[in-house]
C-alpha cells in the first residue's frame, strides 16, 4: 500500500527521489500497521520537512506489479501550500521538487 499528497494551486508540486527515474507527488509506501493517512503524513514530513494538515481522500487506485506485488494507492487532497509553508520546505537529501517556478537552489542536482 502507498499514500501520497496532491498539492495543487494551478500547478502540481512534484518531487523526484534520487532513487527513482520519475517525478511524482510526495508520498511513499506505508509502514506495516500504519493507515494510508498516517503514511501520507509521515512521507510529506520526510520528503518536504513540513507537516501541513492532510485533506480528504481524493482517490484510491490499484497498481499491478509483478516485481513488487500488487498495491493499493491512496491520494489525499492537500490543496495549496501557504507561502510560509513553501519557504519552510526542507527536502530530504534524496529528493528535489518541481513547482511551476522552482527556486534554482532547490533543483541543484536534479
Amino acid at each position: 500500500m502507498a499514500a501520497g499528497a496532491l498539492f495543487f494551486d494551478g500547478q502540481v508540486l512534484l518531487v523526484k527521489p534520487s532513487y527513482k527515474p520519475k517525478w511524482e507527488i510526495p508520498g511513499g509506501y506505508t509502514e506495516r500497521g500504519a493507515s494510508p493517512l498516517a503514511a501520507c503524513r509521515g512521507e510529506v514530513q520526510e520528503e518536504l520537512g513540513i507537516s501541513p494538515a492532510i485533506g480528504p481522500l481524493l482517490v484510491i487506485d490499484w497498481a499491478p506489479s509483478e516485481a513488487e506485488g500488487d498495491k493499493g494507492l491512496y491520494v489525499f487532497d492537500d490543496g495549496q501550500l501557504r507561502p510560509k509553508q513553501v519557504t519552510e520546505i526542507k527536502l530530504a537529501p534524496t529528493s528535489c521538487w518541481l513547482p511551476g517556478s522552482p527556486p534554482q537552489a532547490i533543483l541543484k542536482g536534479c
